[in-house]
Formats: structure tokens, sequence, C-alpha cells
């Protein structure tokens, strides 16, 4: 939880920053609205804790590459999640990033794993060669 309380803390102080006092004073009226309220405190409670809880219990169960993988894709997930339930409409950017991001996993996910001498699997190294 102190990730989460560090991140408000400094989206908060960069906002200041960036937009001036304007958006958090409208944010100070909007928070008094049941509506809003309530899916903040359904979103910043159990559903976040839910899922960093869910995050850590199940990394156990496979490998720190696909987990990299999986975190890669949340920004990927959460521009379907806008596009499907929330009706946005991505620009050029978000669709560029979208593929930028999925070309760095599959990168990432499908490159040969180095062994200890630092060579690709299948890749003999200067040693290895059986010409003597």
């Amino acid at each position: 939880m102190l990730q989460l309380a560090f991140v408000g803390i400094f989206s908060i102080l960069a906002s200041l920053i960036v937009d001036g006092s304007g958006p958090l004073l409208q944010s100070r009226e909007l928070i008094r609205e049941p509506d809003v309220l309530w899916a903040l405190l359904i979103s910043i409670g159990p559903t976040s804790a839910f899922a960093f809880w869910i995050q850590t219990a199940c990394q156990k169960y496979t490998t720190p590459s696909r987990v990299a993988i999986i975190y890669a894709m949340e920004p990927v997930f959460a521009a379907f999640t806008g596009l499907v339930f929330g009706g946005e409409k991505p620009g050029l950017s978000a669709g560029l990033g979208c593929l930028l991001i999925l070309a760095a996993m599959l990168t990432a996910g499908l490159s040969p794993v180095p062994d200890k001498d630092g060579h690709a699997e299948g890749e003999s190294g200067p040693l290895a060669s059986s010409d003597g």
C-alpha cells in the first residue's frame, strides 16, 4: 500500500506543477458527490489491494520473464478496457504505443536466453569450435 500512497502523493505534486491548482479545486467539489466517492472507495481500496495481492501470490507459479511480460501488458489491457467498456477512441499515438509495447514484449519473450558465458541458446562460443 506504500506504493499506492507514493504514487498518489507524487501524482498530486505533478498535477500542481503542470496544471496548477485549478483541477484540484474542481476535484474537491466533485469528490463530495456520492457516485464519485463510491467509485473512488471501490477503486482505491479493495480492488487495488486484491490486484497487488493476487499478483504477488501468483508470481511464484511462473517465470520472471513471463511476469515482466504480463506487467508490460498493463497499458495494452487498459487501452482495451477503455475501448470496450468506456467507449474511448484511441488516437494514432495510443495505437502506436500499444504496437511498440507489443513488439517489445514479443522481442523480450522470444529472444533466446543467454547462458552463463553470455551466448544465446544454439550459439557457440569461440572455444566451442569442433575443428580443433
